[in-house]
């Protein structure tokens, strides 16, 4: 399942969160690792998931 959503280009940045990365607008570094999307929402990237997403987004 979560390869199907791979190619989709959504992720899950947190075990609440599957975001569509296509809708990232920022991505802030204080505090830990957020992401900022084009409505304007913050949502936190889990400190054990904050290395696979940075890779993934390159």
């Amino acid at each position: 399942m979560q390869d199907a959503l791979l190619q989709h280009h959504f992720f899950r940045i947190h075990h609440s969160y599957i975001i569509n990365v296509k809708k990232i607008v920022k991505i802030t570094k204080k505090d830990g690792l957020y992401c900022e999307l084009s409505h304007g929402v913050l949502i936190p990237v889990a400190k054990r998931r904050q290395e696979a997403f940075l890779k993934y987004l390159k």
